[in-house]
């Protein structure tokens, strides 16, 4: 019963992660949630005049990231920042 059990859930997590709303995301090779990925990109780090961080982010890496711009794209997220 265990083994169906065990079998069954992984059934599930294969459909699940295997749904358009998840991608592979190539720099930290994993599958991800498209919402999640354009979230880490709306993140970022700033900084004041005496330069302490005003916020930190989780995720660096994901900070200027090719493939999350193409997210943003997709998914209709992307707002153009002011300079």
């Amino acid at each position: 019963m265990r083994r169906l059990n065990g079998w069954l859930i992984m059934q599930a997590a294969e459909k699940l992660l295997s749904s358009s709303d998840y991608f592979f995301c190539e720099r930290f090779h994993c599958r991800m949630r498209r919402e999640v990925c354009v979230a880490r990109q709306g993140e970022r780090m700033r900084t004041i005049a005496s330069g302490k961080l005003l916020k930190t982010m989780r995720f660096a890496a994901c900070q200027g990231c090719e493939q999350g711009m193409k997210m943003k794209l997709e998914t209709g997220n992307l707002k153009l920042e002011k300079t």
